[in-house]
């Protein structure tokens, strides 16, 4: 009598086999691809935000790329503060570079650097530590995942203005480590 385990082994290998085939010709989560949906924002309006495998995709427009959009730490430990980064690629400087959380109703100006520098070709936002219980931070309280987008308006001294929608996606584990290291995980 044969062994019952002995027979499977090549049907398991052959269909192993054949869902490789298959699936070589799919997009599978084991290929990079990007996904782009329309979001809801303050006002009624939407907005397309780009998602990829790993979350939502730093934005790249009008010569200006995104390279950073956090909720970071204050050096004390007892405040966030938002980081924002990005690079100008010709390198022209910025006249006005505003930044507003557009997620809710009424949207929320965040900062508004009418006097930007760039190193390097990049800005970085100025670093402004602000309490946890600011009604524009009510969103950090919640145990649940939140997506927010933040629209980065940036006036070049030649004119141009680039707008770019950046989502950022904040997971509930996440915010309840900020909060418990600011002291406000009560």
């Amino acid at each position: 009598m044969q062994n019952p385990g002995a027979r499977l082994s090549p049907v398991l290998l052959v269909a192993a086999v054949a869902l490789a085939a298959i699936l070589a010709g799919c997009d599978t989560p084991f290929t990079v691809s990007n996904t782009t949906i329309l979001v809801p924002i303050a006002g009624g309006e939407k907005v397309e935000v780009t998602f990829g495998r790993a979350g939502p995709v730093l934005v790249d427009k009008d010569g200006v790329r995104m390279e950073g959009a956090i909720l970071d730490l204050s050096p004390d430990k007892k405040h966030v503060i938002y980081a924002f980064k990005f690079l100008v690629k010709n390198g022209v400087a910025p006249k006005r570079v505003t930044v507003t959380d557009l997620t809710d109703d009424p949207a929320e100006l965040l900062i508004d650097d009418r006097d930007p520098h760039l190193q390097d070709r990049r800005w970085l936002a100025p670093r402004i530590p602000r309490d946890g219980h600011e009604p524009a931070l009510a969103w950090l309280h919640t145990v649940d995942d939140s997506m927010r987008i933040y629209r980065l308006t940036v006036t070049l001294a030649d004119g141009t203005v680039a707008v770019l929608d950046q989502p950022v996606s904040y997971p509930g584990f996440l915010k309840a480590a900020i909060l418990k290291t600011i002291g406000e995980d009560q």
